[in-house]
Parts: C-alpha cells; structure tokens; sequence
C-alpha cells in the first residue's frame, strides 16, 4: 500500500510534482496551483493564511515516491512521477512573485527563507534534506 505522506493532502492522488509551502507541508504542484487559482492563499492543511505563494520543490519526496514505486514492484507508477502532470483546460495563473530585495540595498527580503528555516526546523527527513538543497 502506498504511503499516505506520498499522497497530495488536497486530491489524495500520488504527488506527481510534490513542493513544500512556507508552513512545510507538501503537495501536488498542480493540486496546490488550482487551489490557489481559486483566490485562496491559505495553506489547506494547517489553515494558516500564507504570506505569499512560493512554491519550493520538494526533490527529496520526489525520489522517495519513485524508490518507493521502484521497490514496490510498481513501475507503471514510474512515469506518474517521472513526468509533469497533464493539465486538463486553461493552467491556473502563476503564483504571486517572492518579495525583492529592498530598494537601494544589496540584503534580500527574509521572508522568502523563513520557510525553509521552518523545515528545517520541524519537517520531515525528507523535507529537510530538500530544503537543505535549495
């Protein structure tokens, strides 16, 4: 049986393109994408209202649900993660930008690793280790 952290807490289908958010939970790019599409920038798992809608890719989840798929003897799983989701009608508008360094200094804007500091601080293995590589 599939792992249920390998599976978007939003479509409950396995993560295909997984990304972490400033709270540390992950989810299906193209999952999290339409929910932010429909003018919602909280995070669906936890409720928080998020700061803005950065999405970090989360490569170690990635390569644990393709070992998972591999080990499991389910390689008709393989090409779920291997490739982009297809994406049925329009593509949801592009997440807002990060925030810019200051005007006029060279220090970028903190809020855009506070998220990263936060999984590292309190994610998974895994997450951690993804974060550590950004």
């Amino acid at each position: 049986e599939m792992p249920s952290e390998y599976r978007c807490p939003i479509s409950l289908e396995l993560m295909r393109d997984p990304v972490v958010l400033q709270t540390g939970q992950s989810y299906d790019r193209h999952s999290i994408q339409r929910w932010f599409a429909r003018g919602t920038l909280t995070c669906p798992k936890t409720g928080v209202r998020l700061s803005s809608a950065v999405m970090v890719p989360n490569h170690s989840l990635k390569a644990a649900i393709h070992d998972w798929a591999v080990a499991s003897g389910v390689p008709h799983l393989l090409h779920v993660v291997e490739t982009q989701p297809e994406h049925s009608g329009p593509a949801p508008p592009p997440p807002p930008s990060p925030p810019q360094a200051r005007a006029g200094g060279d220090e970028a804007d903190l809020s855009s690793v506070a998220p990263l500091l936060q999984i590292l601080q309190t994610g998974s293995e895994g997450a951690r280790e993804s974060a550590a590589r950004v």
